[in-house]
């Protein structure tokens, strides 16, 4: 999964777990300003939140049970097909690339016209200053709406109370500042206008803004004039989706939340479940759990953690797993371990890995002894494991009761093979064909004489490592096509592949294993 699909995933949660709240149980509040607070809110938040990752450690505390494996999957590179043309990961990528710019450009522009058109509306109409307010006065053909600090008002409104809550309407827009709601709104619409969600979004906090400007004028004008005026102002038309027009849609539902009562003041608890469902949605899509093993030994190079866990002893009357003063190793375990765990050469030369549990008891005296293996990993790693533990300097003994005793301790020890040793699967720079794989894969594979005779078809897997020179080797067939002519070829022009450009690991050029899919298709 890609890393723009799973922000989308993130993003679409946290959308419509808002906006269902909303739905249900906000919207038919009449606590508009808090509404409105909340939609804004919640908007930039899920917009926001999926760009940030916080990592929370959990230490593991090992005992003589298992431990849980560690799965690596090797790179894979896009599909090639000997005959007939693949669209590959990338193309596919290239082209939804496109179309979301093309999108964004669509509405960027349609943003950019409204504008225009507002612009001439100003300049060929007359305009009116009234202290920080600039009143248009348009002809009958256009609604009534706002725009920042401008007014668009119809000289159709000839009756005084007509004008006036109409006015007043638009001036409660522009003293709440609505018109930076609907510009943050649309600016988010033209970078997310493949996502339903948003849309809904923009519509909801237009809405609540009338809500809003409509509680104000109805408590000063007759509501049922006020009514007829916006009956008769919807039958103009809405111009802009990005300004606050009088006349805009929904009559009904503007209708019944002027005449509904005031919600009782107690109801404002019902935005306090809103902010769990924020925090916990937020910590879950945000945090990412890594678990802290007890002894991480990699090479000389890297960093030595050391945690040291009781374990189960054999005779409980005479060695403690927990005692109220537990031993403790006379100095830097880390670095004492750095010093004399040495990762064995035939371990090396055989690229063996791995997690070995060593179980002992620190005697009465601080001295370690019954040292044995409880978890094997490989015989040579096994044998550095036991070595090293018993050539560890004495411990400060355990007391329990005042009284020095015997403790038994399990101690992990991870051996992972230094990078000029290791072939890894993930680099941070992965290592890339030197030229056009596609051209030169279909101009080298041929398909199998024998297999086109015989209609054999198939997908063949070939893994092979990348090296630091960025030549290929270790060629091995990971999965058969069922056929040995297609994996012989498979085989044969992966070996024939001139050298990469080599992957890098913390600056430095490193081994990586990639799987290329090969699939022959006969012609049709």
């Amino acid at each position: 999964m890609t890393l723009s699909s799973l922000y989308i995933i993130k993003s679409s949660v946290l959308l419509a777990a808002f906006l269902l709240y909303y739905a249900f149980v906000l919207k038919k509040q009449t606590f508009f300003t808090l509404n409105r607070v909340y939609l804004l809110g919640t908007l930039i938040l899920s917009i926001c939140i999926p760009f940030f990752h916080f990592t929370l450690a959990v230490d593991i505390m090992e005992t003589d049970g298992s431990l849980p494996p560690l799965y690596y999957v090797s790179g894979l590179i896009e599909e090639i097909s000997v005959s007939g043309r693949e669209v590959s990961d990338y193309e596919w990528l290239y082209c939804l690339s496109w179309i979301y710019l093309g999108g964004v450009c669509f509405f960027l522009l349609r943003y950019a016209r409204g504008l225009f058109q507002i612009r001439q509306l100003i300049h060929s109409h007359e305009c009116k200053r009234v202290r920080n307010l600039k009143i248009v006065m348009l002809s009958s053909n256009y609604p009534v709406f706002s725009f920042f600090n401008y007014i668009f008002i119809n000289t159709s409104l000839d009756y005084k109370i007509e004008a006036n809550s109409v006015l007043r309407h638009e001036i409660i827009h522009v003293r709440y500042m609505h018109g930076f709601d609907l510009l943050l709104s649309e600016i988010i619409c033209i970078f997310y206008w493949f996502h339903p969600l948003v849309w809904i979004y923009k519509k909801n906090i237009a809405q609540n803004h009338e809500y809003i400007a409509d509680k104000e004028v109805a408590v000063k004008y007759q509501t049922g004039r006020y009514f007829q005026l916006l009956v008769n102002q919807a039958l103009k038309g809405k111009m802009f989706s990005f300004t606050n027009c009088f006349s805009c849609s929904n009559l009904k539902k503007r209708m019944i939340m002027m005449t509904k009562k005031q919600s009782n003041k107690f109801n404002v608890l019902n935005y306090i479940p809103a902010l769990f469902i924020g925090g916990i949605l937020c910590v879950v899509l945000t945090c990412i759990v890594t678990q802290a093993p007890a002894l991480s030994f990699i090479s000389e190079e890297a960093p030595v953690t050391t945690t040291i866990v009781g374990s189960i002893a054999v005779d409980s009357s005479e060695v403690f797993a927990v005692v109220e003063k537990m031993p403790q190793f006379d100095g830097d375990m880390q670095a004492w371990l750095a010093a004399n765990l040495k990762y064995p050469q035939k371990a090396l030369a055989a690229q063996e890995e791995g997690k070995v549990l060593v179980s002992f008891i620190i005697e009465k005296d601080g001295s370690v002894s019954n040292v044995k293996v409880s978890q094997p990993a490989s015989s040579s790693l096994d044998t550095e494991a036991v070595r090293v533990v018993k050539a560890m300097p004495k411990w400060i003994p355990g007391k329990q009761r005042g009284e020095t005793v015997r403790v038994a301790f399990t101690l992990p020890i991870h051996f992972q093979l230094p990078l000029e040793y290791q072939v890894f699967r993930v680099v941070e720079i992965m290592p890339e064909f030197n030229g056009n794989m596609n051209t030169w894969l279909k101009d080298n594979l041929k398909y199998p004489k024998k297999a086109q005779e015989t209609k054999e078809q198939g997908k063949v897997y070939v893994n092979f490592v990348v090296n630091e020179d960025g030549s290929l080797s270790d060629f091995r067939i990971e999965r058969s096509s069922g056929s040995q002519a297609l994996d012989e070829e498979a085989l044969r022009v992966t070996k024939a592949m001139p050298n990469w450009l080599p992957g890098k690991q913390r600056g430095r050029t490193v081994k990586t294993a990639f799987t290329l899919p090969v699939n022959f298709v006969l012609p049709q």
